[in-house]
């Protein structure tokens, strides 16, 4: 029975044809799983930046009203000097998707609300 394998084993130089279609599909299915959890990746690095971009903005915001007494106008009057500070900012970001975020702020209930393309929105009162 040895002797049997040993010949059949000995014989045998390489793979069959249904042997590597099988392995090339296993590596295309492998290569596909990676490429969907890199994209989902991305997007969650992308609104991380939203959410720390929205944070730093909010709390230059804050200052700017403690040191002028009202909220800025526009968000680029945090990235200009006042009499008695340096600016709150050196430039207003961008978001992950080049655009820029919005300021609003509502006259009659004092919110400001801060928003970015892909619909995060952070609101301080």
């Amino acid at each position: 029975m040895i002797k049997f394998l040993k010949r059949i084993l000995k014989d045998q130089k390489g793979f069959t044809l249904i042997e590597l279609v099988f392995a090339v599909i296993i590596l295309a299915v492998l290569a596909g799983v990676a490429l969907i959890n890199l994209g989902s990746t991305e997007d969650d690095a992308k609104n991380a930046r939203v959410e720390a971009d929205l944070r730093t903005i909010s709390t230059a915001i804050k200052v700017y009203k403690a040191k002028e007494g009202h909220y800025p106008a526009k968000l680029e009057d945090l990235t200009s000097a006042g009499t008695n500070y340096q600016p709150m900012l050196d430039e207003i970001p961008s978001d992950p998707w080049g655009s820029d975020y919005i300021y609003e702020i509502d006259e009659e209930t004092g919110k400001i609300t801060l928003k970015s393309a892909n619909g995060e929105t952070r609101t301080m009162k």
